[in-house]
């Protein structure tokens, strides 16, 4: 007999990634199938999104909702995953007891075994074991002709108005033979166009067999694997826009004419409230670059 899963996405093309990931962990197990009917699932799991005000409001709002469909199945499962858990943790059960298992989006590969568990207080894993994440990851399932590719998770930057460095942790890059792979993986399933993600996305820093790798580099191997037709990548920071990845523009066809890059403000003195650490003109010298 199956057990249908059912996954809410809420946020960013991380959660999206992060959503796809949790739905092929799950379903190594054979009996798992997905549904996109609420009211069919045995597991419901919601990956949450904090980066928006009252984003905690909008999530326990939806935790009321589904209060009524585990009245009148309690055996049915939720979960609630994703920046919201990060932040909100064991608290969640204070305000919604009928929640069974919450996790970070650096744990969805332990969602497993958190599912089995039947103790709630051990129900909870909001660590930011990040490089056990991408060690754990299942083999991609491509679904379509466009894929997002993870290559780093977390921020650095600490921008006084974001909570994304307290809920994904500091930047951590993925080995850039595990990306090497999976686009590979990817290309053979039908997909011909790549974006790579990560909450600063060219921040991308890796020291491999003796060199240290940046964005830059990955767009031009990912660009000489044949089927792969179209390069993007998102969401990238102003401090991290390099030369070299402002010239890789000019070599590699691949890579798309399009690009997302914050400004957050023409004003120099709110970019230094935000901690932004860069100017108007800084900005503006980057666009001149491209």
């Amino acid at each position: 007999m199956s057990t249908k899963l059912y996954i809410k996405t809420y946020g960013c093309q991380m959660n999206e990634y992060d959503s796809q990931k949790t739905l092929e962990i799950l379903k190594q197990d054979p009996t798992i199938k997905e549904t996109y009917d609420l009211y069919d699932a045995d597991i419901i799991l919601l990956n949450t999104c904090s980066i928006r005000e009252k984003a905690e409001e909008k999530v326990y709002s939806e935790l009321g909702r589904l209060k009524k469909l585990k009245e009148k199945n309690p055996k049915l499962k939720i979960g609630v995953g994703g920046c919201v858990a990060t932040q909100e943790g064991k608290n969640i059960y204070k305000r919604a007891p009928y929640v069974d298992l919450i996790f970070g989006p650096q744990t969805i590969h332990k969602v497993p075994s958190l599912i089995k568990q039947e103790n709630k207080i051990q129900a909870v894993d909001v660590s930011f074991p990040i490089e056990e994440k991408f060690d754990s990851l299942p083999a991609p399932e491509a679904t379509g002709p466009t894929s997002f590719v993870s290559i780093m998770e977390g921020c650095s930057k600490y921008c006084s108005f974001c909570v994304v460095p307290y809920t994904r942790g500091d930047e951590v890059s993925r080995n850039p033979e595990q990306i090497f792979d999976e686009v590979a993986r990817l290309i053979e399933q039908g997909v011909s166009e790549i974006t790579f993600v990560g909450q600063n996305v060219n921040s991308y820093r890796y020291s491999f067999k003796g060199r240290m790798l940046s964005l830059s580099d990955l767009i031009e191997v990912c660009g000489a694997i044949e089927g792969v037709d179209r390069i993007r990548y998102t969401t990238s920071h102003p401090l991290d826009m390099t030369d070299d990845l402002i010239d890789v523009y000019g070599h590699v066809p691949q890579l798309v004419s399009h690009l997302h890059l914050p400004v957050q403000s023409g004003s120099n003195e709110i970019l230094t409230k935000m901690k932004r650490n860069y100017s108007r003109e800084d900005y503006l010298q980057i666009i001149s670059k491209l």
